[in-house]
């Protein structure tokens, strides 16, 4: 029933693991 929001809820989904994620690749990439 939240088919229009999937791709908003994915995404956001992504955000949440992908900032972490950019975080620790900075720090071991520094």
């Amino acid at each position: 029933m939240r088919m229009p929001n999937a791709k908003m809820d994915i995404s956001y989904a992504l955000g949440k693991i992908s900032v972490p994620s950019i975080r620790e690749v900075a720090t071991l990439g520094w």
